[in-house]
C-alpha cells in the first residue's frame, strides 16, 4: 500500500508521458463543416479539424464527426 502512495505525486506525469508514446492519440473536434440538412442524421461532413496533445489534425470521416476521436500521430499536416 505504501509502495503506491509512494508513486501517487508521480501519476499526472507518468500519465502525460504515456499519452506521447500511445499510436493513437485523443483529439478534440475544434470546427467542421458539413452538407446536406441540419439534421444530424443526414449530414455529411466534409471537414473536422481536431486538436491533440500531437497538435492539429484534419480529417474527414463522411457520416461522423465525433467531438473526440482517437487519431495516429501519422495523420498530422
Amino acid at each position: 500500500m505504501s509502495f503506491l502512495r509512494s508513486f501517487s505525486p508521480l501519476l499526472p506525469i507518468i500519465v502525460i508521458a504515456v499519452m506521447f508514446l500511445l499510436p493513437k492519440t485523443p483529439h478534440l473536434r475544434l470546427v467542421y463543416k458539413f452538407t446536406g440538412p441540419f439534421a444530424a442524421e443526414n449530414r455529411y461532413y466534409t471537414e473536422c479539424h481536431y486538436f491533440g496533445i500531437h497538435g492539429s489534425v484534419q480529417k474527414v470521416f463522411g457520416h461522423d464527426c465525433p467531438i473526440i476521436a482517437f487519431i495516429e500521430k501519422k495523420s498530422q499536416f
